[in-house]
């Protein structure tokens, strides 16, 4: 079984390094997944020694993951999609802000990551969620030998029994706490609570996974079908699934705005918040440790790549807008030919056929 509580041991890896090498490891996993049909009784099954050499030929941060990794290898790659997953989250819920998730170098995202602040804090909730959710819906689509679905339950569904007949739990729903545990075992794995890092990181990689209304869980959805003759419902069989994970992006997003700032108490046995009028963090809560670097100009040490060259909105008034994604600088404007599909016709059956038309825009850019 896996623990369920993270495990706290101490290595050479300081807790933003060992996300940092995480993801390191997750942006390229698929060239080490293994090739395989899927679904129900297809899911992939390893041989001990095709576990060995998947697992040797990743470069683990941490010890534990390569043995987790040697006990449930397929669902590793999907941890590893899952971490993908929470970046790619990331990249859209800040497309159009000062700083934009960018993986583009590698050195700039480590800087990032030693300062304790409201972005590590989302990437920290982000991936974590990510990971949960990417391992959860491969138990339910019959991937993994290691999970299978949910169990079933035994309250009844909601409004099934005021539709009279019988009902019933069916189809997959998602195993939920197999996606949690999994998250946890990898994404806690070097994180110790003995400082304010990693609580602040262990806070956090929970608040991604768990924490009401952030939580995978307390998302979930409840989809019925009526069986019965001339569409009555004799029978209502219902299961569970997860919402889309943009909808966990957006829900994060939302606890990223009213982070708190927090600092450890003197015991330094918990977070607490710095200004005591303000609410004390909850479990729900995202929190961060450190202010934000300004993201205006080139800053290699504290992790900003700047806002020169990214692309403005002139007439927004939001963060988007050329005047605060530009830092109150200048922009340039230049006309460009885009393409875009246009005149498209439905085509029996099932078939729509678009062609591309060129237009030109005029496009701004921050000096």
């Amino acid at each position: 079984m896996i623990s369920s509580s993270p495990a706290r041991v101490q290595s050479r890896h300081s807790p933003s390094s060992l996300l940092f090498s995480f993801l390191l490891l997750s942006l390229p996993f698929m060239l080490l997944s293994k090739p395989g049909a899927r679904g129900g009784s297809n899911a992939i099954r390893w041989s001990t020694g095709e576990a060995r050499r998947y697992c040797g030929a990743v470069p683990w941060p941490v010890r534990r993951q390569k043995i987790m990794c040697e006990k449930f290898p397929r669902a590793t790659t999907k941890v590893r999609e899952g971490a993908n997953l929470g970046i790619q989250e990331c990249q859209h819920q800040f497309k159009h802000r000062l700083w934009n998730c960018s993986t583009a170098d590698i050195s700039v995202l480590q800087r990032l990551l030693s300062i304790r602040s409201r972005e590590t804090a989302f990437l920290h909730a982000i991936v974590s969620a990510g990971v949960a959710y990417g391992v959860a819906r491969a138990c339910s689509t019959g991937e993994l030998q290691e999970c299978s679905c949910s169990k079933a339950k035994t309250k009844p569904p909601p409004g099934a029994e005021s539709a009279g007949g019988e009902w019933e739990w069916g189809g997959c729903s998602h195993n939920i706490r197999f996606g949690d545990n999994l998250s946890k075992e990898f994404m806690d794995a070097n994180e110790v609570a003995a400082d304010d890092t990693g609580l602040m990181n262990l806070h956090n990689n929970e608040a991604g996974r768990k924490a009401r209304p952030l939580a995978i869980k307390s998302n979930m959805k409840v989809t019925c079908k009526c069986h019965g003759v001339s569409g009555s419902c004799a029978t209502m069989v219902c299961w569970e699934s997860m919402p889309s994970f943009r909808q966990v992006g957006d829900l994060i997003m939302g606890k990223y705005h009213g982070a708190t700032y927090v600092k450890i108490n003197k015991k330094g046995s918990r977070l607490r918040q710095r200004n005591k009028r303000h609410k004390r963090p909850t479990a729900h809560d995202v929190v961060y440790l450190d202010d934000s670097p300004d993201y205006c100009e080139v800053d290699v040490a504290k992790g900003s790549y700047g806002t020169h060259g990214r692309k403005c909105n002139r007439t927004s008034a939001g963060v988007d807008g050329c005047q605060l994604l530009c830092c109150n600088r200048d922009f340039v404007s230049r006309e460009e030919i885009t393409e875009e599909s246009c005149n498209c016709k439905f085509k029996w059956c099932c078939e729509v056929t678009c062609k591309k038309c060129k237009k030109k825009e005029l496009v701004h850019y921050c000096k």
